[in-house]
């Protein structure tokens, strides 16, 4: 399954995965022995789920921070939800996910970093979240098949950075 490092304050962050338990399909629990489940913790060009035959994860209400590099090199992830109040996708965080088609993001969401989507081959569309203010450089670059990027009639007041 997945691994986690617990954090000084009682929270939990993901950090990587045992290759011999993880399932196709993922649900990312809240807590795990009274913990709450916070973050996902990709470093420096190496992501907890990297060469994974991971096809679907669902992150948790409780996830509130994804790191760079998270999901970079989910060469099988197909598709993400992520449900926490997380206020940024940092830069490379889906890089060369190849498979990706379905990408479900909340409305908290103000920033998309650079190369945040860079070589989602397979992503059509995506729908971008209400509180968007920023996308960065090259943040779709290489995505191929993108078609449609939907923006929510009902946005919020303010700007939309590209």
């Amino acid at each position: 399954g997945v691994r986690y490092e617990e954090y000084y304050d009682g929270t939990l962050g993901i950090v990587g995965y045992n290759p011999d338990t993880l399932p196709e399909h993922v649900v990312i629990p809240s807590s795990i022995e009274g913990m709450s489940v916070i973050s996902v913790n990709g470093r420096d060009r190496h992501s907890p789920f990297a060469n994974a035959n991971l096809k679907s994860i669902v992150l948790p209400p409780t996830v509130t921070h994804i790191n760079w590099y998270s999901f970079y090199l989910c060469y099988s992830l197909e598709s993400i939800t992520i449900q926490g109040d997380v206020k940024e996708i940092p830069s490379y965080t889906f890089e060369y996910c190849n498979k990706l088609v379905e990408v479900n993001l909340p409305d908290s969401i103000t920033y998309i970093g650079s190369d945040a989507f860079q070589h989602c081959v397979s992503l059509k569309s995506i729908k971008l979240p209400k509180n968007l203010r920023k996308i960065g450089e090259f943040a779709f670059s290489e995505c191929e098949s993108l078609e449609k990027v939907i923006i929510d009639k009902k946005k919020e007041k303010g700007n939309l950075y590209v």
